[in-house]
C-alpha cells in the first residue's frame, strides 16, 4: 500500500474502534440500568486476554453463566458455536444458554437418568432460583433401562418439597425423542440437564426432520458439570 492508503487504512481502524468503544460503553450503560431497576449489584470487568480463557477464569466465582448458544459464530459455524462449546466444557459454574427471544417460563423440564450429575443439576437450579418454586413441573426420565420405583419415588418426593405442580412426562429409551417433539410445541420452557447431556445438547441444535423446525425451538437450556 502507499503512504496514503495506509493513512486511510489506520484512520478506518481508528473509526473502527471508537465505534466498538462506544457501543461497549452503551451496552455496560443499559446493563447497569437493568441491574439497578431489580436491585442487583453489578461489577463490570473489562478482560483484554483470550475471551473463552478470560470467561473461563471469571466463571470460578460466579453462581451462573448465561450466554447465547451462537456467541461468537459465523454463519457456517454449527450451533451451539465452537466457542460456547469450549465454554461449556471449561466453565466452572452452571451455564444457562438462552435464546433472544425467550420472555416467560410456563414449564421447567428436569432431564434425569438417575446418576448423581443429573440430581445434582436438578438440586442446584432448585437453589439458584428460587423465585421459580411456584412453577410446574415435568420430569422426564433418560434411564437406559426402567429406573427403580424407589429411586424415582424419592426424586418426586423431594421434588414436592420444592414444587408445587410435579409431572412425570415420559421415560425409557424413547423419552429423549419424546422430549424434543414435546418441546417443538412449546416456547415458554425451562430444560434442566447434567453433563451427560452434552450429546443430548447438540440435538436440540439439530433440524427435526419431520417439522424442519430447529428442535430447541428458542427453550433456554440449564447445564451444569459436577
Amino acid at each position: 500500500l502507499n503512504e496514503p492508503a495506509m493513512e486511510e487504512a489506520a484512520v478506518a481502524e481508528s473509526d473502527l474502534e471508537c465505534e466498538q468503544a462506544a457501543q461497549r460503553e452503551e451496552n455496560i450503560e443499559t446493563l447497569q440500568e437493568h441491574a439497578a431497576g431489580f436491585g442487583i449489584s453489578l461489577h463490570v470487568h473489562l478482560d483484554q486476554g483470550d475471551p473463552a480463557e478470560e470467561l473461563a477464569k471469571e466463571s470460578s466465582y460466579a453462581d451462573l453463566l448465561v450466554m447465547s448458544p451462537d456467541t461468537f459464530s459465523n454463519a457456517e459455524e454449527a450451533i451451539p458455536s465452537e466457542f460456547v462449546r469450549s465454554i461449556l466444557h471449561d466453565a466452572a459454574c452452571p451455564v444457562v444458554l438462552a435464546p433472544e427471544g425467550f420472555e416467560q417460563i410456563d414449564n421447567i423440564v428436569f432431564c434425569c437418568d438417575g446418576s448423581k450429575s443429573s440430581i445434582y443439576a436438578i438440586r442446584q437450579f432448585s437453589y439458584l432460583f428460587p423465585q421459580l418454586h411456584s412453577q410446574r413441573v415435568k420430569v422426564i426420565g433418560l434411564h437406559a433401562g426402567t429406573p427403580a420405583p424407589q429411586e424415582q419415588s424419592r426424586l418426586t418426593e423431594w421434588l414436592r418439597s420444592q414444587y408445587a405442580d410435579v409431572e412425570w412426562i415420559g421415560q425409557g429409551p424413547d423419552a429423549a425423542e419424546a422430549l424434543f417433539h414435546y418441546l417443538l410445541a412449546k416456547s415458554n420452557d425451562f430444560v434442566v440437564m447434567g453433563p451427560y447431556g452434552h450429546g443430548l445438547l447438540a440435538s436440540f441444535f439439530e433440524p427435526d426432520y419431520e417439522s424442519g423446525c430447529i428442535r430447541s425451538n428458542s427453550v433456554p437450556v440449564f447445564i451444569t458439570h459436577c
